[in-house]
């Protein structure tokens, strides 16, 4: 193998290490709120029409297999907050993209907000922003954004506003990632370049030797 292939080789492992979600359950696959913490009116829901906790209602899938997190269902007080702590590298600077949007039976229009803030060292939120949903349908929206860390531990937290009131519509959170933004892999030079740049250096080489001759 050339150097060429074995730099690619390394570049591709580490864009794959980086990439890796940090989040723990952050599909919700688990059929629980494993790996989160969960405050007020906040449950794991299932949208296959049978269980207990049901929450499918003609509007609103769960995107990443059959389990999401719901937020004030069944007309409860919108209080409910979900968070989760995760290592990070001070001056890295990560994303977080997770999908979110409303449920509610039939075509009705209805709308949901949900707030979600990055915590790290230090009174002030290192990211903090408001998002929205309003059209009820089978597809979530996705939302990204990022943050620079500035501990070696963040807190991604989601929180139910009071403002969306407690009627029938409910907020459905999904697929929840955090990635470390990775830098862009530096350029392998061709093996062209690097015999034009042996031959350049040679001839230096030479015109050194010539001129202390």
């Amino acid at each position: 193998m050339n150097l060429k292939l074995i730099i690619a080789a390394i570049a591709v492992i580490s864009a794959s290490a980086a990439n890796a979600n940090i989040i723990i359950n952050g599909n919700f696959e688990a059929g629980s709120l494993a790996g989160w913490t969960a405050l007020n009116n906040v449950q794991i829901v299932h949208d296959d029409g049978v269980s207990p906790n049901n929450f499918y209602q003609g509007a609103g899938n769960s995107q990443n297999g059959d389990w999401a997190a719901l937020f004030n269902t069944g007309k409860s007080t919108p209080n409910g907050i979900l968070s989760q702590s995760f290592a990070t590298t001070i001056g890295k600077t990560y994303q977080v993209v997770f999908e979110f949007g409303v449920t509610k039976p039939g075509s009705a229009k209805g709308e949901q907000n949900l707030m979600a803030t990055v915590s790290g060292t230090g009174a002030n939120p290192l990211f903090s922003k408001t998002f929205n949903d309003t059209n009820p349908n089978t597809i979530l929206k996705t939302f990204s954004f990022d943050f620079v860390a500035n501990s070696v531990s963040s807190t991604l937290k989601f929180s139910d506003l009071a403002a969306n009131g407690t009627d029938v519509f409910a907020g459905l959170l999904d697929n929840v990632m955090v990635d470390e933004v990775s830098a862009p892999a530096a350029a392998v030079p061709e093996p062209a370049s690097l015999g034009l740049f042996g031959l350049g250096m040679a001839g230096l080489a030479a015109l050194r030797r010539k001129r202390s001759a």
